[in-house]
């Protein structure tokens, strides 16, 4: 069972949060902005970078859970720093949440109009999307790990077909050379905006 009635799950639950995650909106528009700005091949090598960034920052994250069970950010932060410092991170933390899903809304309703409802307007996809995703968030975690639990298995089976069909006999190792373009400046900075980015 992934998910029990206290509102706790599993590992596996959370891998599948995770992947998810990453395979939504942001895996059709960040790459593209990112090899963009970067101007050249050595977009992938930002994302690499960016990648390993945020294991670290998850491997810190899992390291002060382990250390304060059952607490949140707020409850552990006020023992480890100071109460004005741990209110401004949190208010921080929750600012950049809140501009991250105006920015996912965003992308989810320009993927929906460009793909599938191309005489919607914008506005309309988006306030549905945040009213349906409000509803289930108000139903609490479990009912969002289980829609994640039911869908994860169909959509990541798409995608290693759809990866399998497109590697198939046209893979070329060269034409990801050159591996670093650009000076180490623009890449560094397009990692750390990898935070911003979907």
């Amino acid at each position: 069972m992934f998910v029990t009635k206290d509102q706790k799950f599993s590992t596996g639950a959370l891998i599948m949060l995770t992947a998810s995650t990453l395979l939504g909106v942001g895996i059709l528009t960040g790459p593209r902005s990112i090899t963009t700005a970067v101007d050249g091949f050595g977009g992938w090598f930002t994302v690499l970078l960016t990648g390993l960034l945020f294991i670290f920052l998850a491997y810190a994250a899992a390291y002060l859970i382990n250390m304060f069970p059952g607490k949140n950010i707020i409850l552990f932060g006020s023992i480890i720093l100071p109460k004005p410092i741990n209110y401004t991170i949190c208010f921080l933390y929750l600012l950049y949440f809140g501009i991250s899903a105006a920015l996912y809304s965003r992308n989810v309703g320009d993927v929906m109009k460009l793909y599938v409802l191309d005489t919607t307007p914008t506005t309309v996809i988006i306030g549905s999307f945040l009213l349906v995703t409000t509803y289930t968030a108000a139903q609490g975690i479990n009912v969002l790990v289980r829609i994640n639990i039911f869908l994860f298995p169909i959509i990541f089976g798409m995608l290693g077909i759809i990866l399998f069909l497109n590697i198939g006999g046209e893979f070329d190792l060269n034409e990801a050379r050159p591996f670093f373009v650009g000076d180490f400046f623009t890449v560094s900075t397009q990692c750390l905006l990898g935070f911003t980015r979907n």
